[in-house]
């Protein structure tokens, strides 16, 4: 017995593009994810630094790194695990003094002056990093669609 093939219709190659949408649109993401996050995200993030008037460090710190096909997770490296500046200039610091000398001490880089405190005044909170992820996220969201649409349409073949 032979079996007779049937023409598609065009509901069913509709349904059948419709169905190879979601694949396609998946494979663009994983091919792209990259350049997606170096053209909305990151920048996003450093305007909005800049614009907080944050030290040039914290905002060539600004990087990201892929932990799984469609998660990336955004990181600022900007400092050490002893003195995480990047923290401390996004979450702020208390005010505090020394925890074991008399004064703290360090060297002021424009004068070159030694300066000692008793007591100094804590960074303030500025959230940068999260603003700046919210606010590229959303700009990725809007226009993530125009730029997967001729490539996605191709493949599909719409």
């Amino acid at each position: 017995m032979v079996a007779q093939r049937q023409e598609l219709d065009q509901l069913d190659t509709s349904i059948l593009q419709v169905l190879m949408l979601e694949p396609a649109c998946n494979d663009y993401i994983d091919d792209h994810l990259d350049e997606l996050m170096f053209k909305y995200v990151i920048p996003e993030i450093k305007i909005i630094a800049m614009g907080m008037n944050m030290p040039q460090g914290f905002i060539d710190g600004v990087k990201f790194v892929r932990t799984g096909r469609f998660t990336v997770k955004i990181i600022n490296t900007w400092g050490t695990k002893d003195k995480p500046l990047a923290l401390w200039f996004n979450y702020g610091t208390r005010d505090h003094g020394p925890k074991f000398a008399d004064r703290l001490h360090w060297i002021d880089k424009t004068t070159g002056q030694h300066i000692y405190a008793k007591w100094v005044r804590g960074v303030p909170k500025t959230l940068a990093m999260e603003r700046g992820i919210e606010q590229g996220m959303n700009k990725l969201k809007s226009n993530i669609l125009t730029d997967m649409k001729d490539i996605v349409s191709q493949k599909v073949g719409i």
